[in-house]
């Protein structure tokens, strides 16, 4: 209804009132069937126009976009085993507001303003609000590290001054990345502890709005370069004794995708072009095994035509 896409009608304003609205119709407005058509016939243009829509109707959506516009947003993170270690040392809250506020004074990002004093009230205020005061269970470290890392995102974001909730951060993440408008890694060099966000789109405002994701045709070229680059510079520090080793994909391709603002996603897709000699312009052998060595969670796993017995090659080297 938002968006446009479907007529004004009354909704459940609590789950409580679902039942009483269950039988309600909910009508396509014009547009609203001209984009079902559209997710029907081309999927690619029907996000390009969603995304253009949550764009002009969602603030939230916007103010990201146009901050990463002028840079990316890093966001400080840390392990389970690193809040085991500092719960046992007895490092509390002020510990991790000075971490934060230390992370985020590095960045050096244009415009971000770090306050330590409000990083520490933001952590006691969502750690407080997740388990309590005073918690009857004590939390797992699961739990907590969700719960702090998503307090830092906040601290991030505020300090390159947008005010969203981990709730919301969490979901313009997902939208961004769904329709290839934003991506985000952990393993991005240089930017060791945290999740480093960036936008993988071009945006022209000269009404109406358009939101382009950065595809193959345009960008193929520059992507093969740096796939090449970056391996040989993850190679050089490499603890091997090879000169051209097998080197974990999703650093290699994280690297890659931060350097030309586009998606994790694209960089596989040229990672397998140059695989199969598709790619002219880079006479190089590139070459793909199917390792044993454990992938990260948040990284999305590498897969080769769709087949999922060949999904888990994580390495490779040129």
């Amino acid at each position: 209804m938002r968006l446009g896409f479907v007529e004004r009608e009354q909704v459940p304003s609590a789950r409580r009132y679902v039942e009483t609205h269950r039988n309600r119709a909910y009508a396509l407005t014009p547009l609203g069937r001209e984009m079902a058509q559209l997710a029907q016939e081309n999927i690619a243009s029907f996000c390009d126009r969603l995304a253009d829509a949550i764009y002009e109707e969602h603030p939230f959506f916007r103010a990201l976009v146009k901050k990463l516009r002028a840079a990316p947003i890093a966001c400080p993170e840390v392990s389970e085993s690193e809040v085991d270690a500092a719960g046992r040392e007895g490092r509390g809250t002020q510990h991790w507001a000075e971490y934060v506020g230390g992370k985020l004074s590095r960045e050096n990002s244009p415009g971000v303003h770090v306050d330590t004093a409000e990083i520490r009230r933001t952590i006691v205020s969502i750690v407080r609000q997740r388990f309590g005061t005073k918690p009857e269970t004590k939390p797992t470290s699961k739990e907590l590290v969700k719960t702090i890392n998503g307090a830092f995102a906040v601290c991030a974001f505020a300090a390159h001054g947008l005010s969203i909730g981990a709730t919301d951060i969490e979901m313009l993440k997902s939208w961004g990345s769904q329709l290839r408008v934003l991506d985000q890694s952990r393993y991005v060099p240089g930017y060791e502890g945290f999740n480093l966000i960036w936008l993988a789109a071009d945006v022209d405002e000269g009404g109406p709005v358009k939101i382009r994701r950065r595809e193959l045709g345009q960008y193929e070229n520059a992507i093969a370069k740096w796939v090449i680059d970056c391996y040989w510079l993850q190679a050089a520090v490499a603890e091997t004794s090879l000169s051209a080793p097998y080197l974990p994909i999703f650093q290699v391709r994280a690297d890659v995708a931060f350097r030309c603002r586009v998606t994790r996603a694209l960089v596989d897709l040229v990672i397998e072009r140059l695989s199969n000699g598709a790619i002219n312009d880079f006479p190089v052998r590139v070459l793909l095994h199917l390792g044993t060595t454990r992938q990260p969670v948040s990284e999305p796993v590498y897969r080769r035509g769709g087949n999922r017995r060949l999904s888990a090659p994580n390495t490779y080297r040129a």
